[in-house]
């Protein structure tokens, strides 16, 4: 039998905060489409990303696994030429309900049957809003029984109007909002209150405008989005910020019990993890 001793320490040093996996999944999508050579690095690797990784090939991106800045974390090189894939697709989500809701749009611009698996109880998570939406689109779509997986979407998405409801998970704006500036036409998008998760929005907002994605925003309920849009890569590498809430138990430990200093890294203090007004959430 072995046994561990636990003896009680001061704490000190430094810790590399894990990196926020909800920026993680926002700039590897922008990444991947921006056409030109791009690293997002600092990646705290889960099946969740493995999951929008799997996605993003199935829309026709390179995605490489290259050395990391940072010990213990992983950095993707993504390419992509443009050009949504040819043939039709199977992409596995696995449990990642924001990879199937940001990807249900884009796989919208394929042209091509592009078809999303799941497990768990990603099999039966609602996906109605999107439904509606291919409903008055006249944009064909398949799934199992009751709506769940898998789906297969076989159609393009038009320029228009959209309308979703603001009560449900803010995933399908983000989805939306990733897909919608690529159409050759001018959109509009217009969320009926209330809404829910409005900060994780922020979030997608600011990895679009990283990227160059210009979408006018008139209030938290409606964005107006020019089509023939570009994402461009602002830089070789872009670095995934540390979430704020997995440091929380460091800055707490090293308040309560630490004679020197603990410092986080990765952080930044500019995050909108932790600088969402209050009046908007």
């Amino acid at each position: 039998m072995t046994v561990y001793r636990i003896t009680p320490h001061f704490l000190d040093g430094s810790v590399l905060v894990p990196s926020s996996k909800s920026m993680g999944h926002r700039l590897c999508i922008c990444a991947g489409l921006s056409g030109n050579s791009c690293v997002v690095d600092n990646i705290a690797i889960s099946k969740d990303i493995e999951a929008t990784k799997r996605c993003l090939a199935g829309l026709g991106v390179s995605v490489v696994e290259v050395p990391s800045l940072h010990k213990g974390r992983t950095a993707f090189q993504f390419n992509w030429n443009h050009r949504f894939s040819l043939g039709p697709v199977t992409a596995d989500c696995g449990e990642s309900g924001s990879t199937l809701r940001f990807f249900i749009p884009l796989a919208a611009l394929c042209n091509v049957p592009f078809t999303f698996k799941g497990h768990g109880k990603l099999v039966s998570r609602p996906l109605q809003p999107y439904y509606d939406v291919f409903d008055k689109q006249n944009l064909h779509y398949r799934t199992a029984e009751n709506g769940h997986l898998p789906l297969t979407v076989n159609g393009r998405l038009k320029p228009g109007a959209y309308l979703l409801p603001g009560d449900v998970s803010s995933q399908f704006v983000s989805g939306l909002l990733f897909a919608l500036p690529l159409l050759e036409g001018d959109s509009s998008l217009k969320i009926l209150p209330p809404l829910e998760s409005s900060s994780y929005i922020e979030l997608t907002l600011s990895s679009l405008r990283l990227f160059g994605i210009d979408i006018k925003r008139k209030d938290l309920f409606y964005y107006r989005i020019h089509g023939k849009q570009n994402y461009h890569a602002p830089s070789e590498r872009v670095q995934v910020e540390g979430d704020w809430s997995q440091a929380a138990f460091w800055l707490v430990a090293g308040a309560i019990g630490s004679r020197d200093e603990l410092c986080c890294k990765g952080l930044s203090e500019e995050s909108l993890h932790c600088s969402i007004p209050s009046s908007w959430l």
